[in-house]
């Protein structure tokens, strides 16, 4: 047995039809199948023992299939794909590969009085490798030619092969290659992202062969031209699937890798480095100190760090409310650095002094005060906490004051959070800000009095907001003010008879309603069951196979309570009506069809 032949037999034993549902789940499988059936499966082929084609899907995707230690393994460049789970596009690839191995050893159906013939198999790609080695290197070249005449990509990667192998390699061709491929003029929207994409891919490889081949110095100074063009053009690139995005990650790994071989002067590489990194919106160049610390040595390490320095020191100090246009840019870039060396030294003031030059929003307070809590700093922290609060004392910042709740609690002065976190509360009352409350205030055993309080506060509010929406005369701001808040707290606490009762009283949100209702069901089916019903028709109301879906498995629940209370003909009514009022929403009719009602 032929060693071709072998591989095929392994292939056949592991890619097959349940192999793929497993792997896939039903859902992929079942999108797979769809594509497959579609004809969206080309250029199948298998080469040493790998499966390969082309999916056409929102675009072209690649596919690669084969068998790994008697297992099942694919991979394909979907987003999907890429994170390593099995996709549509793998398993329609793994369909087509059986039906063509199917096809070539299937017998033609043979009619009364014909006479059989052989069956004709597939070309593979080994049938064309065996012709192509019977060709004379004329003939060869005229193939290729021919194919170059056609194809601007593929006379491109001879134009680069070329430049690459001569004797001198010619950077001055490959500048020209690399710059047609990379530097378009005009918008590239997502549909031509990923043929873009590949032709940068393309000139990544060529330049890791150049790299392999010994051309260190050639293959760092054409990586760094092929990302500045890049840089420059990502502006007008809709790279939404991330393509690029990967592309460009082998370009930054093939400088790293280029440095390294080519062994720049630190020095040189530090100034080079440290200007990308402060100039790109990027983030290309991030972390540049800490990736190329190896290359860049004792002497590139401190001519980077000094740059750094420098530059961050004539860096204006921001005060509270002064905005900086830079602020996410070069700003940023520098401050991270320079705190980072604090970190690496050690040096605690030198972080804290690093922080404090930016006090433009109370954030920054935060992030100094939560640094100090981690040099367990207590003291110091409650201090730029207090700070904080005090200089944005017209917007108070919640986490600052939560923060210092926290703070005054390890201070044993339970009562000042209280008071905080009751600041918070009436600033925004919501379930999370109340049971911070409570929680503090339980710290200080005043918990029952601070929770009539806080109840008191919601119900007051809900009277004013009220009084509000009726001088408004407005029907949709009125429909605004509803009780969902005691309800949800009082879920929250475990009293089911007093949610309820709120959200009798005072209605509340549909996604109450239903906890509710799933609370209920168990002692009380019959306030659950109308609860059901009107959210059932608001599912269906959504018009989509998703809604419906949702609504009938819903409607199934109300079956399953009817009749637990023996209400099997009110069921049925129920049903009746259902599919009278939404005759005409086939998808949903056909949902309900399915069931065995």
């Amino acid at each position: 047995m032929t060693r071709e032949k072998q591989t095929s037999d392994r292939l056949r034993r592991v890619v097959t039809r349940k192999a793929l549902q497993v792997l896939a789940g039903g859902r992929y499988f079942d999108r797979g199948e769809v594509y497959f059936l579609e004809g969206r499966v080309r250029s199948l082929q298998e080469r040493k023992g790998v499966v390969q084609a082309t999916v056409n899907g929102t675009r072209p995707y690649k596919v690669r299939i084969w068998a790994e230690k008697g297992e099942l393994v694919g991979t394909c460049d979907c987003p999907l794909g890429r994170g390593g789970s099995f996709c549509k596009h793998i398993v329609a690839t793994g369909l087509a590969w059986i039906d063509s191995q199917a096809r070539q050893t299937r017998l033609p159906d043979l009619e009364k009085g014909t006479k059989a013939h052989s069956p004709q198999p597939d070309i593979t790609s080994s049938d064309i490798e065996e012709w192509l080695q019977q060709k004379s290197s004329k003939d060869l070249v005229a193939i290729i030619m021919d194919h170059a005449d056609e194809n601007a990509e593929f006379y491109d990667s001879l134009k680069m092969r070329v430049a690459t192998g001569a004797e001198t390699v010619n950077t001055v061709a490959l500048r020209a290659v690399i710059r047609d491929t990379i530097d378009i003029d005009g918008f590239i929207p997502y549909s031509e992202t990923y043929t873009y994409s590949r032709g940068v891919d393309r000139i990544a490889r060529q330049l890791r062969e150049l790299l392999n081949s010994g051309e260190q110095t050639p293959a760092l100074t054409l990586t760094e031209y092929a990302i500045e063009l890049v840089e420059k053009q990502l502006e007008q690139i809709d790279d939404s699937d991330g393509s690029l995005g990967m592309v460009i990650e082998d370009l930054m790994a093939l400088h790293l890798d280029a440095c390294r071989a080519a062994k720049p002067d630190p020095k040189s590489l530090a100034e080079k480095l440290f200007d990308n990194e402060i100039n790109d919106p990027w983030g290309f160049w991030n972390d540049s100190y800490e990736r190329y610390a190896a290359i860049l040595k004792k002497e590139g390490k401190k001519a980077f760090r000094q740059l750094a320095e420098e530059a961050w020191e004539q860096l204006p100090h921001l005060k509270p409310g002064e905005k900086d246009p830079d602020s996410y840019g070069r700003r940023w870039t520098l401050t991270k650095m320079v705190k980072g060396f604090a970190e690496k030294d050690g040096d605690f003031e030198r972080v804290v002094e690093v922080m404090s030059s930016d006090l433009s929003d109370s954030h920054d307070f935060l992030a100094i005060a939560e640094r100090c809590r981690e040099a367990k700093k207590y003291a110091l922290a409650r201090e730029w906490a207090e700070k904080g609060l005090e200089a944005f004392s017209d917007q108070p910042d919640s986490r600052l004051r939560k923060f210092l709740a926290e703070e005054y609690v390890r201070a044993k002065r339970q009562d000042k959070a209280v008071t905080l976190l009751w600041e918070n509360f009436v600033d925004r009352s919501i379930l999370t800000t109340y049971q911070d409350l409570l929680k503090y205030a339980e710290k200080a055993n005043q918990k029952s009095p601070w929770r009539e309080k806080a109840l008191k506060w919601i119900r007051d509010d809900l009277a004013r907001r009220r009084k509000e929406a009726k001088r408004s005369q407005s029907r949709w701001s009125w429909g605004l003010v509803d009780h969902s808040l005691l309800v949800e707290i009082f879920l929250w606490e475990e009293k089911l008879a007093d949610a309820w009762k709120e959200a009798q009283t005072g209605g509340c949100s549909d996604s109450l309603w239903l906890r509710l209702a799933k609370e209920r069901e168990a002692e009380y089916p019959a306030d659950a069951v109308p609860i059901y019903q009107r959210l059932v028709e608001q599912e269906i109301q959504k018009k989509n196979n998703q809604s419906y879906q949702e609504a009938v498995d819903m409607i199934g629940h109300i079956r399953k309570l009817l009749f637990k209370m023996g209400k099997e003909n009110e069921f049925r009514q129920y049903l009746a009506e259902i599919k009278k009022q939404h005759k005409r929403k086939r998808n949903f009719i056909g949902y309900l069809a399915r069931k065995e009602w």
